[in-house]
């Protein structure tokens, strides 16, 4: 089972694809498929948007957390340090009442008809959480003109029953709205709303070993979305040119990983590892990793410095620890920083 992840060169305005078959909404994913090989064989550069990259800073803790339906980490981020904390967040965005979708748009008359605000603000809601888990900045919001976009984009992918970041005229239902919001949007289909928000962050297949659409939910510089769906289909609007000029993180290096460091939920620790950084060079890092007893080295793990979602990136595959089997101690060694060799050690610690 894999999914596809599309690059495209500096000229267009995303990077990433996801195919997801045989789930909707908030059900289990029991297929993926590959993009068609048009589209899965491209494999060409991708936006950095470098000019938009921030000074990341240091954050201030978060106390006093309720444990209630209202996400608790507004505007900060979870210490995933504190237990206690970070438990009390994932039993809140999964206790959140969901809104319906009640999709007015449909495929016969080339509507894109819209969507509930409620359920799109269930989707920011989901990125926000992840956000917060990976220690960036939390205040992102709605963008109407890009959700509109995005809706177009959904509704495309939809009627074609596949995915494309550059749809021709000769697509079913094409409009320019739909190619602009499919060519700034992650693309899934099979899952929409919050349930697609899941599956990105995911990015599995051959074809995601950047975990391209990952990083554009965990982009720093990220200040808005949008978010398009129908009953088979989501566009994730993420590429815009209203980013933040400086943003803060929890690392104090401006580091990004997921599985972030400290608690995590052990549903949201997907065989993907990836740590980021904006500005860190990757090339020669080594990663050894450290589970009951046990050292595992990778030598040569993925990385690259194409700039998708304005950050540098190392992934490693790695299992999904069992549950009451411990911690996991990631060490990365090598990364290169303004001009100096930097290590970082970081203990993740599933949990349920």
């Amino acid at each position: 089972m894999t999914k596809a992840l599309l690059h495209l060169n500096k000229r267009d305005l995303l990077t990433v694809l996801i195919i997801v078959l045989g789930a909707s909404g908030l059900g289990t994913v029991s297929g993926l498929q590959s993009a068609p090989p048009s589209t899965s064989d491209s494999l060409g550069e991708s936006p950095t948007n470098s000019s938009n990259v921030g000074t990341a800073t240091t954050s201030v803790a978060i106390t006093n957390v309720p444990v209630a339906t209202t996400p608790p980490y507004e505007p900060g981020f979870i210490q995933t340090s504190d237990k206690e904390q970070t438990f009390a967040a994932w039993k809140a965005i999964n206790d959140r009442p969901r809104t319906k979708m009640k999709w007015t748009g449909n495929t016969s008359d080339c509507d894109p008809g819209t969507t509930t605000q409620g359920f799109k603000e269930d989707v920011l809601a989901r990125v926000k959480w992840f956000r917060a888990m990976a220690g960036v900045d939390t205040n992102i919001s709605l963008n109407l003109e890009s959700s509109r976009l995005a809706q177009e984009a959904a509704l495309v992918m939809k009627a074609n029953n596949d995915l494309s970041h550059k749809p021709t005229s000769s697509w079913g239902c094409f409009t320019d709205d739909a190619y602009e919001g499919a060519n700034r949007s992650n693309l899934s289909l099979g899952r929409y709303g919050v349930a697609s928000i899941d599956g990105y962050m995911e990015d599995r297949g051959s074809n995601n070993l950047s975990v391209g659409h990952r990083r554009w939910i965990l982009d720093p510089t990220l200040a808005e979305i949008g978010t398009g769906d129908t009953n088979y289909s989501n566009a994730l609007f993420v590429v815009n040119e209203n980013t933040r000029e400086s943003y803060t993180t929890r690392e104090a290096d401006g580091f990004v990983m997921w599985p972030p460091r400290g608690y995590v939920p052990r549903a949201t620790v997907f065989p993907r590892w990836s740590i980021s950084h904006p500005k860190a060079d990757f090339s020669q890092a080594k990663v050894k990793v450290e589970f009951q007893g046990r050292t595992e080295i990778f030598n040569d793990p993925y990385s690259d410095s194409d700039g998708i979602g304005n950050l540098s990136t190392l992934v490693f595959e790695w299992i999904r620890p069992s549950k009451g089997t411990g911690s996991v101690v990631v060490t990365v060694s090598g990364i290169e920083l303004d001009g100096t060799i930097r290590t970082v050690t970081y203990e993740v610690r599933p949990f349920g």
